[in-house]
């Protein structure tokens, strides 16, 4: 930079004071205040939430001291009508809830009884597709024992001699051929 320029620069920076910085008015920066306390609601006693005319029966706000219709809200009578129909409310709110809570334990017991039910039903259906399943695939061993029997007297008549070789060896073919053919026919799926 040169000389000129820099003399320049000064001159526009001795002229032009700094701007004063101050705090919008609108308190946007300024710590925050403490939250007011929140509004509440008289829900958690067991009061009675409404003061009910005993001349026309409509209800007003607790505390209400004229109806609309004109009879006075805080006179004794007017609180033994109101603390009578509160008790004969609250009773048979508790009557409901009996109910409710009976027919839930009803609706419960039955559910668990058609659980029990299908799954009784279940398992009779898995036995019968188990049994459908022996029977179209009976056990291998009964069958082949024999064979293997023959199989066994032929092998212990081998050192008999030629003569009951002849005798034998053909009828263990016949056997061998014979449990072929059944496990042949059994293997095959019905109606073919």
């Amino acid at each position: 930079m040169s000389e000129a320029e820099t003399e320049r620069f000064s001159a526009l920076e001795s002229a032009a004071p700094l701007p004063e910085v101050r705090s919008p008015p609108s308190g946007r920066f300024e710590p925050p205040q403490p939250p007011e306390a929140p509004l509440e609601l008289d829900r958690g006693s067991a009061a009675q939430p409404f003061v009910r005319c005993q001349a026309c029966g409509r209800d007003s706000q607790r505390g209400t001291v004229r109806c609309v219709c004109g009879a006075r809200l805080d006179t004794g009578a007017v609180a033994a009508f109101n603390a009578q129909l509160w008790a004969e409310l609250q009773t048979q709110q508790q009557l409901e809830r009996a109910e409710h809570h009976q027919a839930l334990e009803r609706d419960l017991a039955e559910a668990e009884r058609r659980t029990a039910d299908r799954r009784a039903l279940g398992e009779v259906l898995a036995r019968g597709v188990a049994e459908q399943e022996r029977l179209a695939n009976p056990p291998l061993a009964p069958r082949w024992s024999w064979a293997v029997g023959v199989g066994l007297l032929g092998l212990l008549l081998v050192p008999i001699g030629v003569r009951a070789h002849s005798l034998v060896l053909p009828l263990l073919g016949m056997v061998v051929l014979a449990a072929v053919g059944l496990w042949l026919r059994q293997r095959r799926p019905p109606g073919h």
